[in-house]
């Protein structure tokens, strides 16, 4: 992604509002009486920040409110942004063998698809044009898979990975929200391949029956017999299928959530992971158990979906440095993905209150340059968002989070920029109220002492910063709100010398903490390394000494043959990310033999393409 340089329209714009001295004089008594009612961003001139809620339930699902409520009540807390999120499909179906989708029990709730994708989209447009000051954008949260395991004879039967969900965001059409690809939902051609076969088996059994018919005596009968279970079993077999998967075959690991996160891409919207890491997952449905275990592992199993809830109200340790996250965003630099992961926040909100959520609690601010409903699907799709988790009493806010070289180029989250030398990066954080002046605010801010309201926000309160480096939290700031920071990465000290080096893309994220519950989760920044400028100066022998040849053992070069199709990886051990694939028969430089064994066999440190990486001596030989 390239850094857009404005300098020259900014300029430009400057001089038109500031050709008189009454015109400058005008805006700065105009400035302290209109207030916006979004924050401005501090880290680029041309954002601004607007506050969004997301992964929201209405009527259309399981939610409490209608469209229309949902949105008064998010403009009474200053939201002006709203991502809805009904279910597409909310049912269980259990079916008994051979028959099972025709001997079955389903248990369907309300849901989008059951009230009908084109009167959810009809409803959103109508209420964000009775409300234009809002954006509503339409979503979806999809459940693609589930697998039954136990007996409803044995009391045991359990829905494995019900709440899996995935977020959609995007697809405003109703064909393509009809088409996505969960169980026991639409009529569809799609994969029809994948069930033809048994369609076409019984069919020739049916033709065959029409022949018996025909015949007398107990020809006859032996073929209504055969006629009446080809028709139910073509009945059951048809290929008509939502999903090219069942729920009576077991796990299929990630493939259905794949399934989906390529079908929304191919219609051009955008997937998040809902709660990968909720507890609320495993409970009873009526007499049936649902085991919907944490899943963080599928950030890294998934390609190619968008982001997920950084933040929601549970527990979250994807975030943490090293992590799931950290690895995903370690194989984007690598060149092992095609997309990063953007984290964004999220509430599984279905009425104020509810489980203990209320609406204001999580929130995704995002960075725009106007506020249009493209320009959120464009801030979403580019990381240009950050999550943050308020409390009673205040919420934080990241005031900046850029990066910049001696070229003066600046990124914010979400971009990439090429940076000769040492990294400048500045960070400013600060806290203002909970809810807007016109809201009740349920702990208005104190008032005296070194707490209280200053210009930009709120004065005094407690603030840890970790800034992330590929992974590494590599240094901790402290202080009070508003806290400014300036660091530069050359001067970290015990930094590791040569970790990186020039042509790798590395980056930075945040984690921000203030009193709990509050922090922030910012989203990353790249940076791609130049080789700096590099002064060399002789030693004063080195024109009269002649460079001695090496010794001769230091030439000999070693050699290990690659066994079966390996993965190179950047540590030696299986904990750490894959950098590449090798096929069987290739030779790598052996550059080390290290010390640390994998069932009995050590791990071999080899030159692969340009860099370094590791190979398990179970797959590969020394030659």
């Amino acid at each position: 992604m390239k850094i857009e340089r404005e300098s020259d329209r900014v300029k430009k714009n400057f001089l038109k509002i500031s050709s008189t001295f009454p015109s400058i004089l005008f805006c700065f008594l105009l400035a302290p009486i209109i207030i916006p009612s979004f924050v401005k961003s501090a880290c680029a001139e041309e954002y601004i920040q607007v506050p969004a809620a997301a992964d929201l339930r209405t009527e259309f699902s399981d939610g409490v409110y209608s469209v229309e409520e949902l949105v008064k009540l998010a403009k009474s807390k200053g939201i002006e942004i709203l991502i809805i999120n009904d279910h597409d499909r909310y049912s269980l179906e259990y079916g008994f063998w051979p028959l099972e989708r025709i001997l079955k029990k389903k248990v369907e709730e309300s849901s989008l698809l059951k009230n009908g994708a084109k009167n959810y989209l009809d409803e959103i447009e109508r209420v964000g044009k009775k409300y234009p000051d809002m954006l509503i954008i339409p979503g979806i949260e999809s459940a693609p898979f589930y697998y039954w395991t136990g007996s409803v004879f044995s009391n045991n039967l359990t829905a494995h990975k019900w709440e899996n969900h995935i977020g959609i965001v995007g697809l405003e059409s109703p064909k393509d929200i009809e088409g996505l690809p969960t169980l026991n939902s639409n009529l569809s051609v799609k994969y029809y391949k994948n069930y033809i076969y048994n369609t076409a088996f019984f069919t020739l059994s049916l033709i065959f029956s029409i022949l018996l018919i025909r015949w007398e005596g107990v020809y006859r009968y032996t073929g209504m017999v055969i006629c009446l279970f080809s028709l139910l079993f073509i009945i059951n077999f048809h290929p008509l299928r939502s999903s090219p998967f069942d729920q009576y075959h077991g796990d299929k690991g990630v493939l259905p959530w794949q399934e989906t996160i390529d079908y929304v891409n191919s219609r051009g919207g955008m997937t998040f992971w809902h709660h990968l890491e909720s507890a609320s997952g495993i409970g009873k449905k009526g007499p049936i158990s649902i085991n919907t275990p944490p899943h963080p592992e599928d950030l890294i199993k998934t390609q190619d979906y968008t982001g997920f809830q950084a933040i929601y109200e549970d527990t979250i340790h994807v975030t943490e440095p090293g992590k799931e996250w950290d690895m995903v965003l370690s194989q984007y630099c690598a060149g092992n993905r095609d997309m990063p992961a953007w984290g964004i926040g999220g509430l599984d909100y279905h009425g104020e209150g509810e489980s203990g959520i209320k609406l204001q609690d999580v929130k995704t601010v995002f960075l725009l340059k106007e506020k249009t409903k493209n320009a959120v699907y464009e801030a979403l799709i580019n990381g240009k968002v950050y999550p943050v988790r308020q409390g009673e009493d205040y919420r934080l806010v990241l005031d900046e989070f850029s990066i910049s070289g001696t070229s003066g180029v600046k990124a914010i989250s979400g971009d990439e920029i090429e940076v000769q030398g040492s990294p400048n990066i500045n960070i400013k954080v600060s806290a203002i109220p909970p809810l807007p002046p016109f809201a009740t605010s349920p702990s208005p801010p104190s008032e005296g002492g070194d707490k209280g309201e200053v210009k930009g926000g709120i004065k005094g309160e407690s603030v840890e910063v970790q800034l992330i480096r590929s992974g590494e939290m590599i240094n901790k700031f402290e202080g009070e709100t508003p806290l400014e920071i300036s660091f530069n990465d050359e001067h970290l000290p015990g930094s590791e010398q040569g970790k990186f080096k020039s042509g790798d893309k590395i980056y930075y994220r945040l984690n921000i903490y203030g009193k709990r519950p509050n922090y922030i989760i910012s989203n990353p920044i790249f940076v791609k390394l130049l080789p700096g400028e590099i002064k060399e100066e002789p030693s004063p022998s080195s024109e009269a000494a002649e460079p001695s040849p090496a010794p001769e053992e230091l030439k000999k070069v070693e050699y290990i043959i690659v066994e079966k199709y390996s993965a190179i990886r950047n540590g030696p051990g299986v904990e750490y990310i894959k950098i590449g694939r090798v096929d069987k028969g290739e030779s790598l430089e052996l550059l080390h033999i290290e010390e640390k064994f994998y069932k009995d066999k050590p791990w071999y440190k080899v030159r692969y393409k340009d860099t370094e990486g590791f190979i398990w001596g179970g797959l590969a030989r020394k030659d």
